[in-house]
């Protein structure tokens, strides 16, 4: 018995530290991922502000598209598929749709599939003019967007992920 007992233990105890690993694992693989969306999306504004702001007398985001980006080469390489119109995000199934704002006077970047424990990091990295996180607008301009941040993408739901669109005007 006690032989059976040893056994068991020392399985448990092998088994119970890869699982410890594998979770470390999977949380730095997560906040590796929010890491590099963050990079992406900052690189993605800047290229596009600039490109369209740039010494034209008419400024405007009107015909913004993915396609647009990609043919302008203003997104990362790491966000192309191939096929000249999808932008993938870090995530599994993760995608990126690009718009002009409805007055054309600024753009938006729409992150589907983002994983709801890595929505907060991810929406609070940005230095957008407005966020919306599941249909919920934040202004980060105001003193309780932290906390509103936190409460819409609430990683604490069933939900396993969260869309959060960003708005960058000029």
């Amino acid at each position: 018995m006690d032989l059976i007992y040893a056994i068991f233990s020392r399985n448990f105890i092998v088994a119970l530290a890869i699982m410890v690993v594998m979770g470390a694992v999977y949380e730095l693989l997560q906040k590796s991922s929010a890491q590099t969306a963050s990079g992406w999306e900052s690189e993605m504004a800047t290229n596009i502000d600039g490109f369209f702001q740039a010494s034209l007398t008419a400024r405007s985001f009107s015909g913004l598209n993915n396609s647009v980006a990609i043919k302008a080469n203003l997104v990362p390489k790491g966000m192309l598929n191939g096929d000249g119109a999808t932008l993938k995000g870090p995530w599994a199934n993760s995608y990126v749709t690009l718009s002009p704002t409805s007055s054309g006077m600024g753009f938006i970047s729409t992150w589907v599939d983002v994983p709801s424990d890595a929505c907060a990091t991810f929406a609070r990295s940005q230095s957008a003019n407005m966020i919306s996180i599941n249909g919920t607008t934040i202004d980060p301009t105001n003193n309780a967007a932290a906390a509103g941040i936190a409460m819409a993408c609430d990683a604490g739901t069933s939900s396993s992920t969260a869309t959060i669109a960003f708005e960058h005007d000029s």
